[in-house]
């Protein structure tokens, strides 16, 4: 199937939160009904408006029915759809848990699909694997490890506790990382990533997303020697090219109003604030959650609607921000319009790669990493998750000093 991979049309629309971007899409799919497509959306309420927006059109969710069958699945479902030729309405999570087979891939590009992923996907994640487990599944002959080192199962008769793995062997989608001997805690790893067969099997590609350049999906191309077009959205309308967001940069700059006060003072160093300080830090988290809390109590006198505030999950529900629990929003959020009404927004974390992804990336895939920019783009899809997509005023509590700069020296930046 990777054969195919020179010859696929993908367009990558590239633009600007709230740009319209689905609507463009949703207005090409109402154009052309007699395409058959796959949309993957980051969460299934955002697939909505396609199904209530194209109305000529017939979409299915993969949904689960235990009464038929007590062992169907979303992925079964999904495959069953597919194989009937459907459209299909899913998740990034179902499209990233896909292992088709070679048959249906072969019925997929007889079906000529059009695959549309509406904000890109996160398609690589690290296993939680121990380093002399590793050793011992290759001194075993459970593995062997190919070239670029992706990991071949070669234990077919194999059944037991490490049979995950052996799934995702045998999708091609697990790969070893190797440690860096000049880094004493270093180890030896596993990671998976997507396989790319969904997008070799395509007819055609979407990608809509936002700073495409420094996002995993990107490298996951390049890697994979994925190319495309890039195109940019304006008012619902595709355009060929890089969009130029000069306007909307400054337009930021004036609706975003970023505390400048000494609570901010706890992330001057250039890690505070990342995932590894907050385990580390006992004592500053407290100062974290006092600061919030003052911030949205006090500073900007926020209503419970108003606010919300933004952690790693694990440091999620302090008892000082109790009363703001519901308006807690995940690190990760994306291509969701649910928290719109926004307006006081404290964004507590300082974004860095995870070092084995990064690693893999770099090693493995032969890719050049920029890692301040992906810690931005994560950063903006965030904060656009508030009242500024609306095109009104947002107070921002950041107080990462790096995590501060990255987004000044963008916003200020033609």
């Amino acid at each position: 199937m990777i054969a195919r991979i020179g010859e696929l049309d993908v367009y990558v629309v590239d633009s600007w939160m709230g740009s319209g971007k689905s609507q463009g899409i949703i207005t090409q799919i109402k154009e052309h009904p007699e395409k058959r497509y796959l949309i993957f959306v980051e969460l299934l309420s955002e697939g909505k408006r396609y199904k209530e927006q194209c109305t000529n059109i017939d979409f299915y969710e993969p949904l689960i029915d235990k009464t038929d069958n007590p062992y169907d699945t979303k992925t079964a479902e999904f495959e069953k759809l597919l194989h009937e030729g459907k459209n299909i309405i899913s998740t990034h999570a179902l499209a990233e848990s896909l292992d088709l087979s070679d048959k249906l891939l072969n019925e997929m590009i007889d079906y000529k699909y059009t695959v549309i992923i509406d904000e890109a996907m996160e398609i690589i994640r690290p296993i939680a694997f121990a380093e002399d487990d590793i050793h011992d599944a290759i001194t075993t002959a459970h593995i062997s490890i190919g070239k670029n080192n992706i990991v071949r199962w070669i234990d077919d008769d194999y059944v037991g506790d490490r049979c995950f793995l052996k799934s995702m062997a045998k999708s091609n989608s697990l790969y070893l990382v190797e440690k860096n001997k000049n880094i004493k805690k270093d180890k030896d790893s596993f990671i998976w990533i997507m396989s790319p067969n969904i997008f070799a099997a395509a007819e055609e590609v979407y990608v809509l997303t936002y700073n495409f350049e420094d996002s995993y999906m990107k490298y996951y191309f390049d890697m994979h020697g994925i190319k495309y077009s890039l195109m940019h959205a304006i008012d619902g309308k595709f355009f060929d090219g890089p969009e130029d967001r000069t306007a909307k940069k400054m337009e930021a700059s004036r609706l975003l109003h970023i505390a400048d006060h000494r609570i901010n003072n706890i992330g001057n160093s250039r890690t505070a604030l990342s995932k590894s300080w907050y385990t580390k830090h006992a004592s500053e988290r407290e100062i974290i959650y006092n600061n919030t809390y003052n911030f949205l109590k006090n500073i900007t006198k926020s209503t419970v609607d108003e606010a919300a505030y933004s952690i790693f999950k694990d440091y999620s529900q302090p008892e000082q921000l109790k009363r703001y629990w519901n308006g807690f929003i995940p690190t990760n959020c994306r291509g969701t319009n649910m928290y719109s009404h926004k307006t006081n927004f404290a964004v507590l974390t300082n974004i860095y790669m995870h070092p084995m992804i990064r690693n893999f990336f770099e090693r493995t895939g032969d890719v050049q990493i920029n890692e301040d920019g992906f810690a931005r783009n994560q950063l903006l899809q965030l904060i656009w998750r508030s009242a500024i997509r609306n095109g009104k005023d947002v107070n921002l509590y950041l107080p990462s000093a790096r995590m501060r700069r990255l987004l000044t020296d963008y916003l200020q930046t033609a």
